[in-house]
């Protein structure tokens, strides 16, 4: 039979943990991030409209020509748009920001380092995402490290970037797998960060099949002895058997039953024993990676 061709976000045999997956986006929404509050909010907010108008009246009185400038105020202007805008952009500000990417790349690389408190609006988290799909999808050389300093520290507001990392840092190819084999095997970070960083490395050896074996290694690697295993990190533990799962790793397979049988891995992420055998079996799926801004598509 054929292999299925799925576009990335399309797991049909992931299980959806509470973080950092816990709302799956669909390929054409990024408004769909967060639904409860996207089915009670205006398409623009109303900051956001205002401030497009700004600028398109200042367009108008020939201060400013929003193809050419590169003023400072016309960017403080495109940056407090993307503050304000919410999970959706306009799709005349997205033009205006990829045309003005040298001017707006450093803006967007402290808006992605800034630190979120949780009492902050919500727009500033979709702001910082909203950074790190452009500087994804122009390969900024600083993004990757920005990023993984974020996702080391215990930051209130990081499940919106926990949602974008399969979307955005595949662009870089396979230049990140040592970077988040790195952050999978940090102790000190969060653990949801971890956990992304094994389905994101999981994700990674679908998009490079030639780099399964070393992503499996490092999977396997992080994994504990069965009397070492603590309890505590039983979700972090399921999830890269999740991730092993999927890559079809039976190399893996008298490991992970070993820490079935101390009961440190939790059935409802990476399933019960023989399902986990089961899926050793299965076809791979293949999978495909598509520009980050292609989130914005309606």
């Amino acid at each position: 039979p054929s292999v299925p061709t799925l576009h990335v976000g399309a797991h049909p045999t992931r299980r959806c943990p509470p973080y950092p997956y816990g709302r799956i986006m669909p390929a054409n929404s990024f408004a769909a991030i967060r639904p409860t509050c996207a089915t009670d909010r205006r398409r623009y907010s109303p900051d956001a409209t205002f401030l497009w108008c700004t600028i398109m009246a200042y367009s108008a009185s020939g201060n400013i020509d929003v193809t050419q400038s590169s003023s400072p105020f016309f960017v403080q202007q495109i940056l407090q748009q993307i503050c304000t805008a919410g999970a959706v952009l306009n799709p005349q500000l997205i033009q205006v920001i990829q045309q003005h990417q040298a001017e707006i790349t450093v803006p967007l690389r402290q808006l992605l380092a800034q630190k979120i408190s949780i009492h902050a609006d919500e727009n500033q988290t979709y702001a910082r995402g909203h950074a790190l799909v452009f500087l994804s999808s122009w390969g900024d050389d600083d993004t990757i490290s920005i990023l993984c300093d974020v996702l080391r520290r215990h930051d209130d507001q990081l499940e919106s970037l926990y949602e974008l990392l399969e979307y955005t840092v595949p662009a870089y190819g396979t230049q990140i797998i040592p970077v988040f084999a790195e952050l999978l095997n940090d102790s000190s970070a969060p653990r949801a960060s971890r956990i992304g960083a094994s389905s994101l490395l999981s994700l990674m050896a679908h998009l490079h099949p030639l780099t399964a074996g070393a992503v499996t290694r490092i999977l396997r690697q992080a994994l504990p002895a069965p009397e070492q295993a603590a309890h505590h990190e039983c979700e972090l533990w399921s999830w890269i058997v999740a991730a092993l799962a999927e890559l079809r790793s039976k190399s893996a397979n008298t490991q992970v039953r070993q820490l079935y049988t101390a009961g440190v891995l939790d059935p409802s992420i990476c399933g019960r024993p023989e399902e986990f055998t089961q899926a050793l079996n299965d076809t791979i799926y293949r999978t495909t990676f598509r520009d980050p801004l292609y989130l914005y598509e309606q």
